[in-house]
């Protein structure tokens, strides 16, 4: 198993490849998460989960800086269940290196016990969960209309009260499609959408 260091050093190596250079996109992490314009539909989605009781559930972690920007308001007494079968990422690196990039990435809020990453399918995870209701859960997996919709459904099915998620825009008509048969955005912020609040 590589190191964080021999995953990123691997990375720069690549970098350097005078073929690889002239092909390969730009590195970066926060590719997919949620961009700084998005953080106050965020803030208000976590600001209403903390009144709840119950973890805040996120949908496809992948690099966890999405999971960065949803600790940044949760109270402290608030858990994020980061879920991530770690099979798919863009920079290709295999599923023990995606995981441990992860688990790097979010070392701090992992050794504070803010977050707790589960290696689980999402389907597996919201057919196995049994605990108290999320206060909210944040949809950002596969962005099909079918995988979009199953994870909404499942969402409502295991009592979540904040149903929310990333991407409704044109590049995933699916999400968009599975967000508006579910009753439609109650809240639009540049891609972030809010299904359901209290």
């Amino acid at each position: 198993m590589k190191s964080l260091v021999g995953i990123i050093g691997g990375l720069r190596k690549k970098e350097r490849s005078h073929d690889v250079e002239q092909t390969r996109p730009k590195f970066s992490l926060s590719a997919g998460s949620v961009q700084r314009h998005e953080l106050g539909a965020i803030q208000r989605a976590i600001d209403a989960a903390n009144k709840i009781n119950g973890p805040i559930v996120e949908i496809g972690a992948l690099f966890g800086m999405t999971t960065i920007k949803l600790a940044k308001w949760k109270l402290p007494d608030k858990k994020i269940l980061a879920v991530d079968n770690f099979a798919w990422n863009p920079l290709g690196l295999s599923p023990i290196e995606h995981q441990e990039l992860t688990r790097g990435v979010l070392g701090f809020l992992l050794d504070r016990g803010d977050v707790e990453i589960v290696v689980s399918g999402k389907d597996e995870f919201f057919q196995s969960y049994k605990e108290t209701p999320p206060s909210m859960v944040f949809v950002d997996a596969i962005h099909s209309y079918e995988e979009t919709l199953r994870d909404i459904e499942n969402a409502k099915r295991i009592g979540a009260r904040i149903i929310a998620g990333h991407d409704y825009s044109e590049e995933f008509p699916g999400v968009v499609q599975a967000v508006n048969e579910s009753g439609g955005p109650a809240e639009l912020t540049g891609s972030v959408w809010l299904l359901q609040s209290v």
